[in-house]
């Protein structure tokens, strides 16, 4: 307190050993505390003032220069230390990331085969065809991949936002995500999604009338690309970079047989420039590629008593 250095208080104190042995250490006699004073100004007797006249301060420097170059050796040390342990972290997050991805298709592929047999089940129930109890096997057989997947797929999602967080806390980082995009509680995904308060969404380029996919806990980004691009070749493309607008090239998706609500006529700048494309999902780490398509909106949903995520 007060700038007041151990050396100054035992010099104060009459300590001449104490002095003695701090001087040895390294401690320097030139050190001014707060009230401008140095040790030997206010030393109680004479051997203590008198060893503080007399110290070599060439030793307090030879000392002090040691210790500096120990801190500095310690200092590179530490950030050696921390320099492996976050390479470490990025390694082992990169391995998680690679097992969240293949525990996803892992879960799409059971997704598939589940409602694959269910259209069996179904097929052979309509035709009578005999089989009915093979099929529902079947169907049980794969309720129980899907259930083995899904708990695989949500045990990769935790183990790879724990990585995350301590990778995010090991770099200075915080345990805040840091997502583009605008982070809201549920009840206020209206104003903030279809309302567009602000105009965030609308800054970012991607607004309007939604057209909404939930994809559920699945990644099924790449599925929803194919199926478009199934419907029109460079649709899905075409659909997220708002192109499918300009010019009414959305009029080439009308068929002769869709009736009179699709015709030209029916189509107004003031409702075709307010479409957006919304995809919903469940992962807490969505893959990169749709973070970079998609501005997204990170949705909490409040707990039942304290209002916490």
């Amino acid at each position: 307190a007060f700038g007041r250095t151990p050396l100054y208080r035992a010099a104060f104190g009459g300590h001449l050993r104490a002095v003695q042995t701090l001087l040895q250490l390294g401690a320097d006699p030139r050190m001014h505390a707060d009230d401008g004073c140095t040790p030997e100004q206010v030393a109680s007797g004479e051997g203590v003032a008198l060893t503080l006249q007399d110290w070599d301060l060439m030793a307090t420097d030879v000392m002090l220069e040691r210790m500096e170059a120990e801190r500095q050796r310690r200092a590179r040390e530490e950030q050696s230390q921390r320099d492996a342990k976050t390479d470490r972290l990025r390694a082992e997050t990169e391995q998680l990331v690679k097992e969240h991805t293949r525990c996803q298709r892992e879960l799409q592929r059971a997704y598939c085969e589940l409602n694959k047999r269910i259209a069996e089940h179904d097929k052979c129930e309509r035709k009578r065809m005999g089989r009915e109890e093979l099929t529902l096997t079947a169907v049980r057989e794969a309720e129980e991949e899907l259930a083995r997947a899904r708990a695989a797929a949500q045990q990769a999602e935790a183990d790879l936002s724990q990585a995350r967080l301590e990778l995010r806390e090991q770099t200075g980082g915080g345990a805040v995500s840091d997502r583009a995009g605008v982070h809201c509680l549920v009840r206020e995904l209206d104003d903030v999604l279809l309302k567009d308060v602000g105009g965030r969404i609308r800054e970012d380029g991607r607004f309007g009338k939604p057209l909404v996919i939930n994809m559920m806990e699945v990644d099924v980004f790449a599925s929803v690309q194919n199926q478009l691009d199934q419907v029109q070749a460079g649709l899905s493309a075409e659909l997220m970079s708002r192109q499918l607008l300009q010019g009414e090239r959305y009029l080439g998706l009308a068929r002769p047989t869709d009736g009179p609500q699709y015709a030209k006529t029916e189509f107004r700048q003031a409702r075709t420039g307010n479409f957006s494309f919304v995809l919903v999902t469940k992962l807490r780490n969505p893959p990169e590629a749709l973070l970079t398509a998609f501005y997204p909106i990170e949705v909490t949903i409040p707990g039942p008593k304290t209002g916490d995520y």
